[in-house]
């Protein structure tokens, strides 16, 4: 560590962050000098003049992490709280390179405010789960006026995935031969109708300055993916790994999640490892099980859609018992098997008939 922050409050004024630059004396001593103070009020430029490289990394550093939780939860820098992560030496070396190299080029890469971002992102993606499973009970994120919810993005999606059209069309070299590669996927692999003739890709051949493009299903995109594989090409360097999971999910999710998983990491066997394309398939496959429990009616909440089938169970009538219920609940939804969320519905369910029996009686 080079350099020191130390966070001074005043009653009245913005709280000062004195920066100061660490040093030791030829005993050893460690010393402190101070290089000049900022708020969020006063420029901190005579600060970054005094720094050298490595320091300036730090500096950086610290600046975004302040800009991260004063734009997101208000909190001023003197209330901040330290978040220690502890990395490979290597990495680290790695990330300052990085920062550096791309600094020069007029990138910006501010590692600890991106792992931040990350962090971010991934935790409202899994309070967006909890919300859905919890019907909104759970917020975590939200009680600080977060919106977890992603903007819709099919318009940005349908964009970059015609990347894959593009592609294939270029290796192919032809229209006629991507048509028949295409017709020859879409029958034999997917029972759909052969119809693709080469002025279908007159749009990707000529999309420059073209902002609308033709309307046609979204499986087109999987059996565009499945082109590219048969040319060689590994789609998931083209568009996001996430995307080619949604994609490739439309016409080949199995009957059930062991298998469609297996069947995704041997086709992408890149992404095996991918737990965003994982937890994809998961959730494909829970909203199905929760689908198939409303007995096809969509847009039920978990938990209505959870009564809907307990009360349709006639056999569990005859015979409710905790681990009859559970036995049966997760041989029907395996997708959903030894899922919290349910497992407390079974249990509080029938504590309530139970208790209810008992009144009667």
């Amino acid at each position: 560590m080079l350099l020191k922050f130390r966070v001074e409050t005043r009653k009245i004024k913005q709280p000062r962050i004195v920066v100061l630059r660490l040093s030791q004396d030829e005993t050893g001593k460690p010393l402190e000098r101070s290089l000049g103070s900022f708020n969020s009020k006063r420029s901190y430029q005579h600060i970054i003049e005094q720094l050298t490289e490595a320091e300036r990394y730090e500096f950086d550093n610290y600046v975004a992490t302040l800009a991260f939780s004063k734009t997101l939860f208000n909190t001023e820098a003197d209330k901040v709280d330290r978040f220690i992560i502890k990395a490979a030496p290597d990495f680290k070396e790695a990330l300052f390179a990085i920062w550096e190299e791309a600094k020069q080029w007029g990138i910006t890469f501010t590692p600890e405010h991106e792992m931040l971002i990350g962090l971010l992102e991934k935790a409202k993606a899994v309070e967006q789960e909890l919300s859905i499973l919890t019907q909104g009970h759970f917020s975590a994120l939200q009680k600080y006026g977060i919106n977890i919810h992603q903007p819709a993005q099919d318009k940005e999606n349908s964009t970059e995935s015609e990347i894959l059209f593009v592609t294939a069309l270029k290796t192919a070299r032809t229209g006629d031969r991507l048509a028949e590669l295409f017709n020859e996927i879409a029958s034999q692999k997917y029972g759909k109708s052969p119809k693709f003739k080469p002025h279908h890709f007159d749009f990707f051949i000529n999309a420059k300055g073209k902002s609308t493009p033709p309307s046609f299903p979204k499986w087109y995109y999987t059996v565009a993916i499945d082109v590219l594989l048969e040319l060689g090409i590994a789609p998931e360097t083209l568009i996001p790994p996430e995307l080619i999971t949604i994609h490739w999910l439309r016409l080949n999710k199995q009957a059930d999640i062991l298998k469609t998983a297996a069947l995704f990491d041997s086709v992408f066997p890149a992404l095996r490892h991918n737990t965003r394309c994982h937890r994809l398939i998961t959730r494909e496959h829970m909203n199905s099980d929760i689908e198939r429990m409303a007995k096809g009616k969509k847009y039920l909440s978990p938990a209505k859609a959870f009564e809907k089938w307990l009360e349709e169970s006639i056999a569990l009538k005859s015979s409710p018992r905790l681990e009859t219920v559970i036995s049966t609940f997760n041989r029907a939804f395996p997708a959903l098997a030894d899922n919290p969320f349910f497992m407390k519905l079974i249990a509080s369910n029938l504590e309530k008939d139970s208790r209810t029996q008992g009144e009667e009686s």
